[in-house]
């Protein structure tokens, strides 16, 4: 039912995140078993997914963002092990969500941030080298923040720097954004070092930025396709679902398709014109490249 409407909308990814606490509830024992049947499900789907690499362990660091030694192994260590499982499926792989906001505790620290990006990035890549690693899924253009992790040496680590574009405005003001983003990568990437940057989070809610329901809808062909013509190669629409049934909570009011789950039916949500936006931007511009 759901991974159909997915199909049919014609997204390419998902983005999931793969919740280390509770892959590994029990010291250097893994359970991945929720993951493989939603990466079955992709796969039977054809699709693919960004599979984030986060959230924080009670085992480890008293439940806080891992920065001790033992706790930057272990998350390396399982981080290595879901690329390795999911290796080979086109997928990309992103180091945390949201850093610099509410995600990293017990304060943001873009120093301890960026240790667990390279020792994580390090690893993966010793083993998986093929495989697509990008971070750090920064909530906005914070580029305090950004230079920061920059300059700390994670793009040594990085293919591509993920970015959550949110704004008040209309999609067509990233413009000037992803330019400076651009002139601070060049800046600190490594010489001969190609880095791209994807959009991995960015929606409009109906109640957050008191738009309607067909402007929310107009704004994504508009997102999608300013990013293409930024060469922005992967945008992730948030959200997929309605997270919920209050019309005038934030949260809520993000979805391509509505909150309520009807089992029996083979439209399992109600789309939101905004489902039928991206069906008909992508069925339109299937086999086409932005020049």
């Amino acid at each position: 039912g759901e991974m159909l409407m997915l199909k049919e909308s014609r997204f390419e990814y998902i983005r999931m995140d793969t919740m280390w606490n509770s892959v590994e509830s029990v010291k250097g024992k893994y359970n991945f078993t929720l993951l493989d049947i939603l990466v079955d499900n992709l796969k039977q789907a054809q699709m693919k997914a960004i599979l984030i690499l986060d959230w924080n362990n009670p085992l480890y660091d008293d439940g806080f963002s891992p920065h001790s030694e033992e706790a930057i192994e272990a998350f390396a260590k399982y981080s290595t092990m879901l690329v390795g499982r999911y290796s080979g499926l086109s997928f990309i792989f992103e180091m945390w969500n949201e850093p610099n906001h509410v995600y990293w505790t017990p304060q943001v620290n873009a120093t301890a941030y960026s240790r667990l990006a390279i020792a994580t990035g390090r690893a993966i890549k010793s083993e998986f080298p093929g495989e697509i690693f990008i971070g750090p899924g920064c909530l906005g253009f914070d580029y305090e923040f950004l230079e920061s992790v920059m300059e700390e040496g994670v793009l040594n680590v990085f293919d591509a720097v993920s970015v959550h574009p949110y704004r008040d405005s209309s999609p067509e003001d990233v413009v000037n954004d992803y330019n400076s983003l651009r002139a601070l990568i060049n800046i600190y990437k490594p010489p001969n070092k190609s880095i791209e940057i994807v959009s991995s989070e960015w929606g409009y809610s109906i109640s957050s930025n008191n738009i309607d329901l067909n402007t929310q809808a107009k704004y994504l062909a508009r997102m999608m396709l300013i990013n293409y013509a930024n060469n922005i190669q992967v945008s992730i629409w948030y959200d997929w679902h309605d997270d919920g049934a209050n019309p005038t909570y934030g949260e809520d009011t993000y979805g391509v398709v509505g909150w309520q789950y009807f089992p029996e039916n083979k439209t399992v949500y109600t789309p939101n014109p905004a489902y039928f936006s991206a069906f008909t931007l992508f069925t339109c511009l299937d086999g086409f490249n932005f020049e």
